[in-house]
């Protein structure tokens, strides 16, 4: 297994918990606003899709570093967000063949690539693990402990 493969797993990895977490939900659920700060489910899973289609379409195909810490678009932070759980669904998994897609036009060298973060300089292997992989991951916890708040099974096993 090269760096790309291993790279490719850890995508297809996060977007399969993401599926998992996200599967058994209703509409209600999803869309319950939890008190104070939190957001809802809902505002969460978009975020996701927004933040990691943003970075795949205008920073990492383009490979343009210029974007990144900057030019953020204000839409990937959501609140009071409502959206059809059956389009966040389609849309993540178009999201996914995406991802699939571009890093199987990559060799394991084009992952070197130096770019600038908001934690310093990383290559495109590290931006996706952590922009990415990690960061769906991350949201996937949330995610499960808002449906835990209203007496769901968040991660199912």
């Amino acid at each position: 297994m090269n760096t790309v493969e291993l790279l490719q797993f850890s995508v297809d990895t996060a977007f399969n918990i993401l599926g998992l977490v996200t599967d058994d939900l209703t509409q209600e659920m999803a869309d319950w606003q939890p008190p104070k700060k939190a957001n809802s489910i809902t505002a969460n899973y978009a975020h996701i899709l927004n933040y990691i289609d943003f970075l795949l379409k205008e920073v990492l195909i383009p490979c343009d570093d210029t974007l990144f810490q900057e030019d953020r678009p204000k839409e990937i932070v959501l609140h009071d967000v409502q959206v059809e759980l059956s389009d966040l669904h389609k849309r993540s998994h178009d999201l996914r063949k995406s991802y699939h897609d571009w890093l199987s036009s990559l060799n394991p060298s084009d992952l070197d690539a130096k770019m600038n973060s908001s934690v310093g300089p990383l290559n495109v292997g590290q931006i996706v693990e952590i922009y990415v992989a990690w960061h769906i991951n991350v949201h996937c916890g949330e995610i499960s402990c808002l449906k835990g708040c209203q007496g769901a099974k968040g991660y199912p096993w």
